[in-house]
């Protein structure tokens, strides 16, 4: 496989993961809606959760996709990587020290 198949592959993947992201998202929102549970019986407040996240995934697409252009796509994904791997080491950091 050549390096521009390869990365059309690793695209193509990444594409699918996003839109079965989104898809799953409503029958997530029926799992985490039931009685005595943190959203409670009620689809509302799961929904609105939602809906806020498909309305930030969409405004963000745009200015992401400009300083992915300006900056180039490796630099942008090196850095979301590791802003990413440093909240989620420090989340995890502050849990355990909670605990303790």
């Amino acid at each position: 496989m050549t390096s521009a198949a390869r990365q059309i592959a690793f695209i193509n993947a990444a594409h699918s993961m996003c839109h079965y992201c989104l898809l799953i998202l409503p029958t997530a929102v029926l799992a985490m809606a039931y009685p005595g549970g943190a959203f409670g019986a009620e689809y509302g407040s799961v929904l609105a959760l939602a809906t806020g996240m498909c309305v930030l995934y969409g405004a963000l697409s745009l200015p992401q996709g400009w300083i992915a252009a300006r900056i180039g796509r490796k630099r942008l994904a090196k850095r979301v990587l590791r802003a990413g791997f440093r909240h989620h080491g420090a989340r995890h950091s502050l849990d355990a020290y909670s605990r303790a």
